[in-house]
């Protein structure tokens, strides 16, 4: 075998292990950031679990009270539930809803 081929050989398998090498490092690194995917994704859907029960808490003695109102339709009865209304969208915006 003459020098220029045995060093083209060399040359070529010292190539081949850099791409193996890269292969393996893009490889670990879309591991990485499929795994953050997943904790961003996660992290969101806690987000939402613990808006969506504080604000069902924050609004369940309004529901309540709308609930157990008397159904007549009054100027009393029509005064307390734009009241709650007016409590409601404090809360949505106290949460950071925006309303306009």
């Amino acid at each position: 075998m003459s020098d220029k081929v045995k060093r083209l050989t060399e040359q070529n398998a010292k190539l081949e292990k850099e791409l193996a090498e890269a292969r393996q490092e893009i490889a670990e690194l879309k591991e990485r950031l499929e795994q953050s995917f997943k904790m961003k994704e996660l992290g969101d859907n806690t987000e939402l679990e613990t808006l969506r029960k504080n604000l069902g808490d924050a609004l369940s003695a309004e529901y309540h009270d709308f609930t157990s109102s008397n159904k007549t339709f009054n100027k009393d009865n029509f005064e307390a539930n734009y009241a709650g209304l007016v409590r409601i969208f404090k809360i949505l915006k106290r949460f950071g809803f925006t309303l306009e």
